[in-house]
C-alpha cells in the first residue's frame, strides 16, 4: 500500500503546487460535476467540463458556473455551450456526439 499523504512540515510547497495542479484532479472534479448536475458521462459533456476546469477559457467557466447555479445545465445546454466556446473552424474535434 502507498502512503501518499505527507505531512505539510516536510512536504515543500512546490509538490502542493504539483498536486494541486495535476491533470488526475482535474478527473475528480469532472466526477463531482457529473454528480452534482445528474448529466451522463457523455464524451460530450465530459469534454466540456475537461476545457472548462483547465481554465482556457474563462467565459466558458462563466457560463458554466452561471448554468450549474441556476439549475439550467442539460444536455442542450451542454451542446449550446461547446458550440459556442468549443468550436474551431476546420476542427472536427469538439463536434458534439451522437445522442445515445
Amino acid at each position: 500500500m502507498y502512503h501518499t499523504e505527507m505531512s505539510t512540515a516536510v512536504r515543500p510547497a512546490e509538490i502542493d503546487a504539483e498536486i494541486e495542479e495535476a491533470p488526475l484532479m482535474r478527473f475528480d472534479r469532472i466526477r463531482a460535476l457529473l454528480v452534482l448536475t445528474r448529466l451522463p458521462p457523455r464524451p460530450d459533456v465530459y469534454d466540456l467540463f475537461w476545457r472548462c476546469l483547465g481554465g482556457d477559457d474563462a467565459a466558458l467557466g462563466v457560463v458554466l458556473d452561471a448554468a450549474i447555479v441556476e439549475r439550467r445545465l442539460d444536455l442542450a445546454a451542454v451542446a449550446t455551450m461547446r458550440a459556442m466556446h468549443c468550436s474551431t473552424p476546420g476542427v472536427a474535434a469538439c463536434r458534439p456526439a451522437s445522442p445515445q
